[in-house]
């Protein structure tokens, strides 16, 4: 018998060389499997924040950037039973104008003698949970023309606020909606909601979420960044698997979705998040100062004890670095006092969001963003006055400021 001619490659060579081939076959076989079910895509979306609030209410946005928008000449009504964790049963309605913007709306061209304020925000703004005319922007409307008319002074314009606010929106989006409605409705005052830190969410009903574009959001360095940030490998090579790699995307999506903490995956993409905040603002400050539009940005209330003693005090700056070096730019933190909880909750009713506009008002006038005069500061001496209601007797209403445990955040639950 004649032997085999020896192999020119050792056997550790060819057991590893048989191992290769198996995994790149398994690998191919998987690829193919996963491009060929859609498995892929399906993780993807699964690791995407979406918006679910009040959907009827809301349409596609023809603007990539912004995702999703107010869908106008919709009415719908909604019934909730829990709000910010708590049981709070509330049916409300919602109803977006012919332009846009939650009612109450008011025409396309600004008429004469109107002051018109376009208000941006996500949900504290737009109103989750209250009904249109319980907004913050319809209470800041109503605010701002009694205090015009209880002034007595001749002249002063009539005040329109447009609430163009979208459950979940990140400054970034309100900041870009702005741009596109300077021209549209020709608005005085920009009003912005900050406290929105985050990633941008999609629409969140089932034919938004299959009409995501996947492809083309993996080739947007914005939403990768915020989304889908490289998890353990090179920011290089993460680019190249996520487009060319169908298995990648599926580890990706199981990252984001299960383990948004891992490598700090969630922390990174609000990250990326906060720079396309400060990059939009900086082009609506821009876009704004063209038009000589002043813009203010204000913070929803937190929870404080404090009390302001009268009106030529205004609340501490918001975060001053995140808007510092925006021309025309200012912002404040809105301020209510008292213990009651529910007064800072992120979605509170209705009494809540009047002591909110009460506070931005006020806030408004002292920085002279409208044509309003500031009443003379309390006397020193005299008793705190609380917010909102309350501080129309201090403003010259003919009310008497109510002593002390009196006022309306002297209760400790409005649930």
């Amino acid at each position: 018998m004649t032997e085999g001619r020896p192999s020119r490659f050792p056997a550790w060579a060819r057991r590893l060389g048989i191992a290769g081939i198996i995994t790149l076959a398994t690998l191919s076989l998987g690829e193919m499997e996963v491009r060929w079910t859609g498995l892929d895509l399906r993780m993807l979306r699964s690791g995407l924040k979406y918006n679910t609030m009040d959907l009827p209410s809301y349409r596609r946005s023809d603007d990539p950037f912004l995702r999703y928008e107010l869908a106008p000449g919709t009415a719908n009504r909604y019934e909730a039973y829990r709000v910010d964790g708590h049981f709070d049963h509330r049916t409300y309605g919602v109803t977006v104008g012919p332009f846009g913007e939650r009612e109450p709306s008011h025409p396309l061209e600004k008429g004469p003698g109107v002051f018109r304020i376009a208000l941006f925000g996500a949900s504290s703004s737009y109103g989750s949970g209250v009904s249109d005319d319980e907004t913050l922007p319809a209470a800041l409307e109503r605010r701002l023309n009694r205090m015009a008319r209880d002034s007595g002074e001749p002249g002063l314009p009539t005040f329109e606020v447009l609430n163009f606010a979208a459950g979940a929106y990140q400054e970034s989006q309100m900041a870009r909606r702005a741009c596109r409605v300077l021209d549209q409705r020709r608005p005085d005052l920009v009003l912005v909601q900050a406290n929105v830190q985050e990633r941008r969410a999609f629409l969140g009903s089932q034919e938004a979420i299959e009409a995501i574009d996947l492809p083309t959001l993996l080739d947007d360095p914005d939403s990768v960044q915020e989304n889908f940030p490289a998890p353990w490998v090179p920011e290089a090579v993460h680019q190249v698997l996520l487009r060319a790699s169908g298995l990648y995307r599926v580890w990706i999506g199981l990252v984001r979705s299960r383990c948004p903490s891992c490598d700090h995956v969630d922390r990174r993409g609000h990250a990326a998040g906060r720079r396309l905040n400060r990059r939009e603002m900086e082009r609506l400050a821009e876009e704004a100062g063209r038009r000589h539009v002043p813009v203010h940005v204000f913070g929803i209330p937190l929870p404080t004890t404090e009390t302001r003693t009268g009106r030529g005090s205004l609340a501490p700056l918001l975060d001053q670095q995140k808007h510092a070096g925006l021309p025309g730019v200012t912002a404040n933190q809105l301020v209510v006092s008292g213990a009651d909880p529910v007064a800072t909750r992120v979605h509170p009713p209705a009494w809540a969001l009047e002591e909110w506009a009460a506070d931005l008002a006020d806030d408004l006038v002292l920085l002279k963003k409208v044509p309003l005069r500031a009443h003379p500061p309390i006397p020193p001496g005299t008793a705190p006055v609380p917010p909102g209601r309350d501080r129309e007797g201090a403003a010259g209403t003919g009310r008497t400021p109510p002593g002390p445990g009196q006022g309306r955040f002297a209760t400790t639950s409005r649930v």
